[in-house]
């Protein structure tokens, strides 16, 4: 019981890290409003953790490591080259827009030019960059995939989806419409494997991507379809 009671305790002080260094950033986070947000003795945080330094480095590892988990799972699953891509983009999509403190901590972070990322996202993201590359490689050779430089494909993936969320309140203004409504979001997700089918695809064939829903499933094809009547206007 006393362990079920400590491991509770270390649970609800990390979920409150998580929204206080979210809001606040690592030096304007208090560790006394951490404990109140978590509704345990401000005493707990330095028995489980000794200080603000190392709190916030285990939310940092746990971001990392839920992503690197996640991500490795898709990469290990037997599938279609493209289709291992394709879920890779949505399920990395689905973290950022699910967490949006995770995000904000991450963002909060890469405006200073790293900062302790650095060390924690080589460790997580590199093994799921490499075997990336290598789906993505075999499908070059398969004629799947049109050649391209994995690393700037990388790199363009990460920024399309961290600088939609990064920068929606600021571009909701501008456009004039919630870009983090669940109906955008969704909107913006189907937006971006289009837009990233359209310029690896080689093969233009029908991938029924049975993780996602149904207008996902036939992109493929209706990409397929909309060059034929393309092409038949130019002959008619």
């Amino acid at each position: 019981m006393v362990g079920s009671d400590k491991t509770s305790s270390r649970e609800k002080i990390i979920s409150a890290a998580y929204m206080i260094f979210a809001e606040r950033g690592f030096h304007g986070a208090r560790t006394s409003e951490i404990a109140e947000a978590a509704g345990v003795n401000k005493a707990l945080i330095h028995y489980y953790f000794e200080t603000k330094e190392k709190l916030y480095q285990e939310v940092l590892e746990q971001i990392f490591s839920i992503i690197s988990t996640k991500l490795n799972q898709v990469l290990e699953e037997e599938a279609e080259p493209y289709e291992k891509i394709a879920r890779v983009i949505t399920t990395y999509f689905d973290f950022v827009s699910q967490n949006p403190e995770a995000r904000r901590i991450i963002l909060r972070e890469l405006a200073s030019e790293g900062g302790r990322l650095r060390d924690i996202m080589p460790r997580y993201i590199r093994s799921v960059f490499k075997k990336g590359k290598e789906i993505f490689e075999k499908g070059v050779r398969e004629g799947v995939f049109y050649p391209a430089d994995p690393y700037h494909l990388f790199i363009n993936l990460v920024g399309l989806i961290g600088f939609y969320f990064g920068a929606a309140p600021i571009l909701s203004r501008i456009l004039e419409k919630d870009l983090l409504s669940k109906e955008n979001i969704e909107e913006r997700k189907k937006e971006l494997l289009s837009f990233v089918s359209k310029g690896l695809l080689r093969k233009r064939k029908v991938y029924h991507l049975s993780f996602l829903p149904l207008p996902f499933s036939v992109l493929i094809a209706q990409m397929e379809e909309d060059e034929e009547e393309g092409n038949n206007d130019k002959e008619g």
